[in-house]
């Protein structure tokens, strides 16, 4: 009781320091899924790391050495409780940053846990006196728990608590956590006293006529069916948040899948034996997806996302429950979760670093289906002839080949481009002009949001489209405001707010990707055309409008919060009172706040009451055959005449009625305005 106890609690604090602490550094980055993916990326790294210690300290150190060791690590984690976030100062790209500030907050205490399931099941495995004959259930109790840690921070923690607290309540859980593992080695110790459990060398010379021989085969088997569900896991996130609809925390279901998969494969080693039946229950759901994808089809978001899930959970049970079966005999434990884990954090390395470096698309996601693919079938062509395999292999290069040319060098219409940075993958879709049918315009997309775009009228002319047309909040504002000498915007997209500027303006771009400066600047002609004195400034808006002089900008525009993956540091209270400090006094701040799922406006009312501002929204409906589409936009400030004038060019200025949620940079919980 005490082994699994330890080892569920250790899983349970893993897997709720992920997303608490992937929240919490959000503000030093800003919002996006990719920082979620990187930090998924460290903490399979320091998996990895805490896997290979346990596998070094039980082939090299004797049972004194092994206790002490890890007294001494247990010692040092808890000098970092209460764990504190550290930011150093250092110029290096964002993905590296992210690494090297939850190493030094949290990476200790960190690798500790990742050592407990392992260690814990090491000492069972030596132990001639333990209860447990199969040390590998406590896998799946280490699974179990990591999925009540995974989905209790949403939805206990997170909307009840804030962060200090978090930090607070995790910390003292840890303290426990760390009496219950020093329990574990003291009950080690004593059993060896009693009756000597063997070294691990002593082990394997008992066993080794009995025992399989790791070859490097089995080594490479552990390692890609551990890499492939990874690999999966991470392509099958960013895939359903970006292209299929962009829902908050919907992360969670494909991870509670992963590791649901692994507690049915380990605690029910039947389900992994080789049928027709296992086989057909993969090969479905990853040809359907397949035909899905590739074929561009056009079905309902929801049935988008059942299939998504449905087809990962396969492939997850698929390769993992390979891995149930080529488990060796608990003497090789250690080093099976050593290949286990690394496997894990190369397929993560894959998806969150090397392919944004090596690709303009997602193609990594079609290459997953071949892959899949191949390997479920392969198995049964072994005994065929051999021509027949050579067809087979030949047409499934030819399929990686075609998926890859049609993905990153011959762009199917409408897409024109395609472009692909740390915080997403974007695609630029351009058409002609049809006569009483549409205009001919070109728009940036990422996923299934569009970031603006630009058209041209019967004459050549640019004209505002999308969420920043005329009758919009943000068109009637900068229109009734020509003369403002400085306008800022937090957000770039395609540039299209800049056809709104006049001769003798300054228009601050802040935008936090220097990708999307790129492809508005070449791809785009709306900043090309304005007359304004533009400037870009490059990172996290709320940090560099920090260095802003005060009382700077007549207007201050955010426009970065229309896809699921919300900036709520840009959204707390202390950020509204930092963007007014760079306000004048009679200048206005302008939220676009159109989005599918979220309704960001009780937090932004609360906000205005709390500093003792004006609010007003506007919201328009949607004039499709001109690409003018419906919008939110709300306008806060301190100076009542600010507003008499905006009322006075048009009464579609309200007073907003609805409930407070109020957010800081201590507090946000997205559940409480996720609005379906």
């Amino acid at each position: 009781m005490l082994h699994a106890l330890t080892i569920a609690l250790s899983a349970f604090l893993l897997f709720n320091l992920q997303p608490m602490v992937a929240k919490i550094i959000l503000p030093l980055f800003g919002g996006g899924s990719s920082i979620w993916l990187i930090s998924l990326i460290f903490f399979q790294a320091i998996l990895l790391g805490g896997y290979a210690w346990v596998h070094y300290i039980a082939l090299k150190l004797n049972y004194k050495q092994q206790v002490v060791c890890f007294i001494l690590i247990i010692i040092l984690a808890l000098l970092f409780t209460p764990l504190q976030i550290r930011s150093p100062e250092v110029a290096i790209p964002p993905a590296g940053k992210i690494l090297l500030v939850l190493l030094i907050s949290v990476g200790l205490p960190y690798f500790l846990l990742t050592c407990t399931s392992p260690l814990v099941q090491y000492l069972i495995g030596v132990d001639q006196t333990s209860r447990y004959q199969n040390p590998y259930v406590l896998y799946a109790v280490s699974n179990l728990g990591s999925l009540a840690g995974l989905l209790s921070y949403p939805l206990l923690i997170e909307p009840n608590i804030n962060n200090k607290q978090q930090v607070e309540v995790w910390s003292a859980i840890f303290w426990i956590f760390a009496l219950l593992l020093s329990l574990c080695l003291l009950a080690y110790m004593k059993a060896y006293r009693r009756k000597a459990p063997v070294s691990t060398q002593k082990y394997l010379r008992k066993h080794k006529s009995n025992s399989k021989t790791i070859t490097n085969l089995i080594k490479a088997k552990w390692f890609f069916s551990a890499l492939i569900p990874s690999w999966a896991l991470m392509v099958f996130t960013h895939y359903m948040t970006m292209d299929i609809v962009n829902l908050p925390l919907l992360w969670v279901l494909p991870l509670s899948l992963y590791l649901l998969s692994f507690i049915i494969c380990f605690l029910w080693s039947k389900i992994s034996e080789p049928s027709y039946i296992r086989t057909l229950t993969v090969l479905l759901p990853v040809a359907m997806t397949s035909i899905v994808v590739w074929s561009e089809m056009q079905i309902g978001f929801q049935w988008k996302l059942i299939l998504s899930l449905v087809c990962l959970f396969a492939i997850c049970m698929f390769f993992h429950g390979n891995l149930e079966r080529e488990k060796p005999s608990p003497e090789w434990l250690t080093m099976f979760y050593f290949y286990l884990s690394l496997g894990g954090l190369s397929g993560g390395i894959f998806v969150g670093i090397l392919a944004p470096l090596m690709f303009k698309s997602v193609v990594e996601y079609d290459l997953l289906l071949c892959t899949v693919l191949y390997l479920i079938i392969s198995p049964y062509l072994i005994h065929v002839r051999t021509k027949i395999k050579m067809v087979f292999q030949i047409i499934f290069a030819l399929l990686i080949m075609t998926v890859y040319i049609f993905q990153e060098i011959i762009f199917i219409p409408p897409c024109t481009d395609k472009a692909r940075s740390f915080y997403g993958a974007f695609k630029i879709k351009e058409w002609p002009a049809i006569p009483n049918r549409q205009v001919a315009h070109r728009l940036l997309k990422m996923g299934t949001t569009t970031h603006g775009g630009q058209a041209t009228d019967a004459h050549g002319r640019l004209f505002p489209i999308a969420y920043y047309h005329e009758k919009t909040g943000v068109g009637k504002a900068l229109l009734c405001f020509k003369s403002a000498k400085k306008v800022g915007f937090v957000g770039l997209g395609a540039g299209v707010l800049a056809l709104y500027s006049q001769k003798g303006q300054t228009f601050d771009f802040y935008e936090i990707d220097q990708t999307v400066v790129d492809i508005a600047i070449h791809k785009f002609d709306n900043l090309r055309a304005s007359p304004a004195n533009i400037r870009y400034f490059i990172g996290d808006a709320r940090i560099l409008l920090r260095k802003a002089p005060v009382q700077s900008y007549n207007l201050l525009i955010l426009d970065a919060f229309s896809s699921g993956a919300i900036p709520t540091h840009l959204l707390t209270l202390e950020a509204m009172e930092e963007f007014g400090r760079v306000l004048k006094k009679d200048g206005l701040l302008l939220y676009h706040i159109s989005n599918r799922y979220i309704d960001l406006l009780p937090v932004l009312q609360c906000n205005a009451q709390k500093l003792g501002l004006q609010i007003k929204i506007y919201e328009n409906p949607p004039d499709k055959m001109v690409l003018k589409y419906s919008s939110r936009w709300v306008a806060i400030g301190r100076n009542r005449q600010t507003f008499d004038r905006l009322a006075q060019d048009d009464s579609g200025w309200k007073t907003p009625h609805c409930k407070k949620v109020c957010w800081t940079d201590d507090f946000s919980n997205i559940w409480s305005v996720v609005n379906f």
